[in-house]
């Protein structure tokens, strides 16, 4: 887990540090402009698309890969478990026939030989209502357990796959206006002009808006980080030394 933070965090750095602290000696462009100062590469697009590439598009395609890979697995076990529910009903019902069938034979085969219809042995009753007692009663308990089991097995993956699909679609929707309308914006002589400044201001908000959903989508969609965050703000310590108090007393 730690790798993956520092790692994180070390993409970020590398692909904003150097156009920060490098660019004004790489360019001759002034940041200050129209009074306002905007850092030099806000209108670069090579650059942006880079940054793009990294920040959006790369997490964006590894997500909906990712999602589409649990769905049809969670489709593929789904089919699995209906096909074998099916074979084993189909199963039942071959033996069964097969049974009746040897025992008309057997009927057939008695009235041939005697000249006359002879009535079912006790034998062939007693047979007979035990192969049909055997098509009601359940399963065994070791295939019901592994058939249950794969049952809430498929249920956790997707109720996991519905969770993923929600972080997905919040990063799209945050990330997306913003990440294309920047592309647009580096590409127009005149910027202000091209697209609103407060349709852009919106965006911009909504970027960072994703960064404020996410602790809450994290900690309501996952136990886990649910603990974490109440340990972080402290109120895993204070449910603790509630406890103790009480056992105290």
């Amino acid at each position: 887990m730690l790798k993956l933070v520092l790692g994180t965090w070390i993409i970020a750095i590398l692909n904003y540090a150097p156009a920060i602290l490098l660019w004004d000696w790489l360019s001759s462009s002034e940041p200050f402009q129209n009074r306002t100062c905007d850092p030099p590469f806000a209108n670069n697009f090579p650059y942006l698309v880079t940054t793009a590439f990294v920040e959006f598009f790369v997490p964006f395609f590894s997500l909906t890969t990712l999602n589409l890979l649990v769905y049809l697995n969670i489709r593929q076990r789904s089919h699995g478990l209906i096909r074998t529910k099916n074979n084993q009903n189909n199963h039942n019902t071959t033996n069964f026939k097969s049974i009746i069938s040897s025992q008309a034979t057997k009927s057939n085969d008695a009235y041939s030989e005697n000249g006359y219809h002879e009535k079912t042995k006790p034998d062939d009753e007693q047979e007979l209502k035990q192969l049909n007692s055997s098509n009601t009663q359940p399963l065994p308990v070791s295939t019901t357990y592994a058939k249950s089991s794969s049952s809430l097995a498929l249920a956790r993956d997707r109720k996991a796959a519905k969770k993923l699909f929600i972080l997905v679609f919040a990063f799209v929707i945050c990330w997306c206006p913003y990440t294309f309308l920047t592309l647009i914006r580096s590409l127009c002589k005149q910027p202000d002009k091209c697209i609103s400044v407060l349709i852009y201001e919106i965006t911009f908000w909504l970027l960072w808006l994703n960064s404020t959903i996410n602790p809450f989508l994290y900690s309501f969609l996952h136990v886990k980080f649910r603990k974490a965050f109440y340990r972080i703000l402290c109120f895993y310590n204070l449910r603790h030394r509630r406890r103790l108090t009480e056992q105290r007393i």
